[in-house]
């Protein structure tokens, strides 16, 4: 990772994150190569000290656990201007637990962050979910291969996210009552799968742009859900099309 590429994902650093795949390898795949871009390789180490990760078969899941993290994170960072706490298959955590998390969520420390995997996003309280940005887990590149793409759709998704703000609006204003426009997005979450899994396959991939794929997936998914229910579906069109990356 480049130091402009590494400066761009600190920046832009929330402090909670969840990583939801129904298969365990994949979430661990994910989150830890996600803490490798944001930490330059650091947070690998098991003896570094601003580092903590945590596993069910190890760890008993309950209160103290909790309590554990909340002052593994009040402590200051020693190498890394963060403190990194990866907790894994967090469905595993008791409803006390996680009545314990949410409060360290509503109250977080300033330089941590916490990255929380976890099978379906339901088995964790909506309140603790609201509170983290939430990347899905694409399937396997394999399932996801032999899905065809509308042509159309990709173009008009690499035309829109290099757009200027204006046309984007101009975009929402056309398009935002057309029956079509789930399956659309539908399709524009596809192709930033694609690409996003072709991307970490790859030797020396681009850290930027899988970031950018990561987001682009997140505020797609994101939009879709919304648009199945009452929310202005023009509004709703008009966040994520300020929010979505210019991958070109």
């Amino acid at each position: 990772m480049t130091k402009k590429e590494n400066d761009f994902l600190i920046q832009n650093l929330h402090q909670a994150y969840l990583f939801v795949n129904d298969n365990k390898a994949s979430r661990e795949t994910y989150s830890l190569n996600f803490i490798r871009r944001i930490s330059e390789e650091k947070f690998l180490n098991i003896n570094n000290p601003d580092f903590l990760t945590v596993n069910p078969k190890t760890t008993k899941y309950g209160i103290n656990l909790i309590r554990e993290i909340k002052i593994k994170l009040s402590l200051k960072p020693y190498y890394f201007n963060k403190k990194i706490v990866l907790l894994n298959d967090a469905h595993e955590l008791t409803t006390e637990a996680q009545n314990a998390l949410l409060k360290t969520l509503e109250e977080p420390q300033q330089n941590s962050v916490i990255i929380l995997t976890v099978n379906h996003r339901n088995n964790l309280l909506p309140t603790i979910t609201s509170r983290c940005e939430i990347f899905n887990i694409p399937k396997e590149i394999k399932e996801i291969e032999t899905v065809e793409i509308d042509k159309t759709d990709i173009e008009e998704f690499l035309n829109i996210s290099q757009n200027e703000l204006t046309e984007k609006f101009k975009w929402v204003e056309q398009n935002y009552q057309k029956e079509g426009i789930s399956q659309t997005l539908q399709n524009w979450l596809l192709y930033n799968r694609k690409l996003l899994l072709n991307k970490i396959n790859e030797e020396n991939s681009n850290q930027l742009l899988i970031y950018k794929l990561l987001k682009n997936t997140y505020e797609i998914d994101k939009t879709l859900r919304v648009l199945k229910t009452n929310a202005s579906p023009r509004l709703a069109l008009e966040i994520l099309v300020i929010k979505l990356e210019n991958i070109d």
